[in-house]
């Protein structure tokens, strides 16, 4: 997802954000998954605890700006991040599906159990 220097970012962001919530609620507990958002942020000092709190995020999240490159955005350019999205991927790092746009978060989870999560 990618947050401007005001710390504002799109609507599609809050809803995700709040739907990972719920999904990171029913399995990152139980072991099920691994979870974490990539955000871009140009700006020289990006205060992620804002998001941490009003989110009540307790999944990993960093900014792949932080040191002035953009690797994991690149690793996964063939899937145009730039209109953010979801990647699902298995215990070896092989990606097995890729959403774009918005989900919810029971969808999410279907999806999820579907690839034997």
């Amino acid at each position: 997802m990618a947050v401007s220097c005001g710390g504002e970012y799109s609507d599609l962001n809050d809803n995700q954000l709040k739907q990972m919530k719920i999904l990171c609620d029913t399995l990152c507990n139980e072991d099920k998954i691994t979870m974490f958002t990539v955000l871009v942020s140009t700006c020289e000092t990006t205060d992620l605890s804002q998001l941490y709190n009003m989110y009540n995020i307790t999944w990993i999240m960093g900014n792949d700006y932080q040191d002035n490159k953009l690797d994991v955005i690149e690793i996964f350019s063939e899937y145009e991040p730039e209109d953010g999205l979801i990647i699902l991927m298995d215990q070896e790092h092989v990606v097995k599906d890729v959403i774009k746009g918005s989900i919810s978060a029971k969808t999410l989870v279907d999806e999820i159990f579907q690839l034997g999560g």
